[in-house]
């Protein structure tokens, strides 16, 4: 077996190899996400949810206008590999979206 450089990618995720510590980034994945979801003007902030806020606190935000669980199933994507301080933030907002989302009826016309 032949010595090689470590890995600097895996599966999309970027390894960042240091003395100390092994960091794990999805900046690109990050990047595309927005960009498909027609969101790279958002503005960044430190927190992605304010602490004991409440479903009330929503009750006159903006939804979301465009591809919902597509949006919901790439946060939690990344919430699951690199980013678990995203997890309750995206868990809320899915389950806030989903009351106000149009139900279908039985038929499910």
């Amino acid at each position: 077996m032949s010595k090689s450089a470590p890995a600097t990618e895996f599966l999309g995720t970027r390894l960042v190899f240091t003395p100390t510590e092994l960091k794990l980034d999805q900046e690109e994945y990050i990047d595309k996400m927005l960009k498909r979801f027609n969101m790279s003007d958002c503005k960044p902030c430190s927190t992605s949810l304010e602490p004991k806020c409440t479903s009330a606190d929503f009750a006159n935000s903006e939804l979301f206008e465009g591809p919902f669980r597509e949006l919901i199933g790439s946060l939690l994507y990344l919430a699951v590999t690199t980013r678990p301080d995203i997890l309750f933030s995206v868990s809320a907002s899915f389950r806030r979206n989903l009351l106000l989302l149009p139900r279908l009826d039985s038929k499910g016309s």
